[in-house]
């Protein structure tokens, strides 16, 4: 699979951004796009870089790449690293994903990662057909964080990991809730983009089964092996205005944390990010104002 792009990153969440528009003005569409997506769909909600909009979340990417990319910290680097922490604690169903408080898993993680330099951030993971309640069916939101690390020994991060797979459980019987990826240098920028997106896929997952042979009768069999597999797909329309509900009105700096070096990289793209579109929106104003009065004086 190719590795995600700005390109690509721009294409699926401007795209994602037209069809939620337009199924808005739906009747299905009116009764799931409340007045706060709304509200992060204008040029305000992009300069304050809410989590939902589409904008916001592009030119904050490109901001991050400048800035990662131009970091000296970052360039005496020789080892870099991509970490997920998704444990099952922090797994609610749909219904109450919007009241989840962002702080409780960054401030968890951020206690893990004392002492490392690192970019990290909070995102929703939805699995429409799996029920994180035990006999009670419903979709799930898992809130995990990714994390970019950076100079530090390759021992030091796996004994974070180990701990918490030792500790806490997967969101998905036989599966483990921390992973640890070692990146070459030009594979950082690939691992910011993944990072970065919004709510743009669902997860749908399956109990994994092995084939076996029964040595009398020659029959084949598949029973489960108490493991999980999970496969994702775009989201559809109506989901998709389910999961910025549940983002509300978060905007993308309360769902970063970062530790070391990582603190500026994301002080500054987030200052450069808010900069570049308040300049587009002032453009913007301009160029209505023009039309304006172009009309007015036709």
């Amino acid at each position: 699979m190719a590795l995600p792009t700005l390109a690509t990153f721009i294409d699926e969440h401007e795209g994602l951004d037209r069809q939620l528009r337009e199924y808005a003005l739906t009747k299905w569409g009116r009764r799931l796009v409340d007045d706060v997506v709304v509200e992060s769909w204008t040029r305000g909600g992009a300069q304050e870089l809410r989590a939902s909009n589409s904008q916001a979340r592009i030119e904050f990417l490109r901001a991050t790449l400048k800035t990662f990319g131009a970091s000296d910290a970052v360039s005496a680097a020789s080892k870099f690293f991509f970490l997920t922490l998704s444990p099952k604690e922090f797994a609610v169903p749909l219904e109450e994903a919007a009241g989840f408080d962002q702080e409780t898993i960054k401030s968890w993680a951020g206690g893990l990662l004392g002492g490392f330099h690192y970019i990290g951030i909070v995102e929703a993971a939805y699995y429409s057909n799996y029920s994180s309640v035990p006999g009670v069916p419903g979709a799930t939101v898992s809130w995990h964080v990714h994390a970019v690390i950076w100079g530090c020994d390759e021992s030091s991060l796996k004994a974070v990991v180990q701990a918490v797979n030792r500790d806490y459980d997967a969101l998905l019987p036989g599966g483990k809730p921390a992973d640890k990826r070692s990146l070459s240098a030009e594979s950082v920028a690939s691992k910011i983009v993944y990072m970065l997106k919004g709510q743009v896929r669902e997860y749908r997952v399956y109990p994994a089964k092995r084939e076996e042979m029964n040595e009398e009768t020659g029959e084949f069999t598949t029973p489960l092996t108490g493991k999980w597999k999970q496969r994702k797909r775009p989201l559809r329309k109506g989901d998709a205005a389910k999961m910025l509900k549940v983002v509300g009105e978060r905007t993308i700096p309360m769902l970063c944390f970062s530790g070391g070096e990582g603190a500026a990289i994301w002080a500054s793209a987030q200052a450069h990010a808010r900069q570049v579109i308040m300049e587009l929106n002032d453009v913007t104003e301009c160029l209505i104002g023009l039309v304006s009065g172009y009309a007015k004086s036709a």
